[in-house]
């Protein structure tokens, strides 16, 4: 049921009916209304479990790495292989779903700030790590709904692209270099 659902929504948007979904999973109408009861739920069950695979495939391929870096690239190339791999989960769960003010909203903030968590950990602790994890994390949804629309551009490159320029500038920051514009006073 979930399995067509997620394809469905991918395709159609939340516009697509129960009757298609049931249809598609060879089941009744009736059976989606008593394991979800309504397809608000039946929306929200496709985001968690894409929630719940994505956080799942970032954590474990950073896990992957001994140093910092390793364990960075690995957990975007781990994102960007899974927004290859599945975009049609991708495009439920960062479509509609992530619509500010939109029903699912939660749902998509949730699995954001459990993302940017991961990433401040393999970063190490402090506030400017945390906002650092913010910053990567959004860069990677940006990217990757760019990337819906240019197939063509391999997903290595652009992990590569947001390693190098996130890696190489933060370890210029952690080596105490700044950039400051000359009308600031440094902070």
């Amino acid at each position: 049921m979930l399995d067509v659902a997620e394809q469905l929504f991918a395709e159609r948007g939340f516009a697509v009916s129960m009757d298609d979904i049931a249809e598609g999973a060879g089941i009744s109408k009736p059976m989606l209304y008593a394991y979800f009861e309504s397809k608000e739920g039946l929306y929200r069950a496709c985001v968690e479990r894409v929630r719940g695979r994505l956080h799942e495939t970032i954590e474990r391929a950073a896990a992957a790495g001994e140093d910092p870096d390793a364990r960075l690239w690995h957990a975007l190339l781990a994102f960007f292989t899974f927004v290859d791999e599945e975009r049609a989960a991708w495009t439920v769960f960062h479509g509609e779903a992530a619509a500010e003010g939109g029903l699912f909203a939660e749902e998509v903030a949730r699995c954001r700030r459990d993302n940017v968590s991961l990433v401040a950990r393999q970063l190490g602790d402090g506030a400017e790590n945390e906002q650092t994890a913010l910053m990567l994390v959004g860069a990677c949804e940006t990217l990757a709904s760019w990337w819906l629309d240019h197939p063509e551009e391999p997903r290595e490159a652009l992990a590569l692209r947001l390693m190098n320029v996130f890696w190489l500038g933060l370890g210029a920051v952690s080596d105490g270099e700044r950039w400051w514009p000359p009308e600031v006073v440094a902070v």
